[in-house]
């Protein structure tokens, strides 16, 4: 079953179920970060990843010279309210990104909706896009955008290169752009579906038909504890669905 398709998973603790309960007879099992990463490879060569922090630091900076060249419509701040503003600020830059409107888009937007707000925003999205390229950094909705860019008559990269179908299970999206990416699949590869469905083990965390505490002195030893009982089930031949880790 499933010979020469790939298996996608939301997480690795289900891609890990999954090899145990298919013996690697599919084409790949994988889970839908890595395939974008493994996909974005030549987009991220020579980058590096932004991390949360920076993304509020450089969004400060931003703010700052935007101030000082006089560049905003909507945005007066004090310097007391920057910190809180740049958190907020990057929260909306994400969402529009998740939905895949740049700066050119919003820029369209602010001037039909005559929104000096959108508009500041737009200049921030820009600038905040021009940083990352000048200093060779990268987002994780930057790896999605470069794989719906690329050419349609392009050969798909590996893994995806032989496989007859795609399919995903247990896909919650967390996000639009995860969607989006399974629809650009669906162009590309003849058989391609999503499983929405929970894990089996998700399913009967309402009534749960065993629930075990685990206690430790700290969060370390908890962990250990409880991966030894984990280990300790596989030993025993228990398939590792019913397990859920609640925390």
């Amino acid at each position: 079953m499933y010979r020469d398709y790939g298996l996608i998973y939301p997480t690795a603790d289900l891609m890990m179920q999954a090899e145990y309960l298919y013996l690697q007879a599919p084409a790949f099992i994988t889970t839908l970060d890595r395939l974008v990463s493994q996909l974005s490879a030549d987009f991220t060569r020579g980058k590096r990843s932004l991390l949360p922090r920076e993304r509020e630091l450089i969004l400060q900076q931003i703010l700052q010279q935007g101030q000082k060249d006089g560049v905003f419509k909507w945005l007066s701040l004090r310097q007391d309210q920057e910190v809180g503003m740049a958190f907020s600020l990057h929260r909306s830059l994400q969402t529009l990104a998740e939905y895949g409107i740049d700066a050119e888009e919003l820029k369209r937007i602010s001037a039909k909706k005559n929104s000096l707000r959108l508009y500041d925003l737009a200049h921030l999205q820009f600038a905040f896009q021009v940083y990352k390229q000048t200093h060779n950094l990268y987002e994780n909705h930057d790896c999605y955008e470069y794989i719906f860019r690329l050419p349609e008559d392009q050969a798909l990269p590996e893994p995806l290169r032989q496989v007859k179908g795609i399919q995903g299970f247990h896909f919650y999206f967390s996000h639009p752009l995860e969607k989006k990416f399974f629809q650009w699949l669906a162009q590309r590869i003849p058989h391609c579906a999503v499983d929405e469905a929970p894990p089996p083990a998700w399913q009967e965390l309402v009534f749960p038909k065993k629930a075990e505490v685990v206690c430790g002195f700290d969060v370390l030893r908890e962990i250990q504890e409880v991966l030894l009982r984990i280990e300790q089930s596989l030993l025993e031949k228990a398939p590792p669905y019913p397990w859920a880790i609640l925390t």
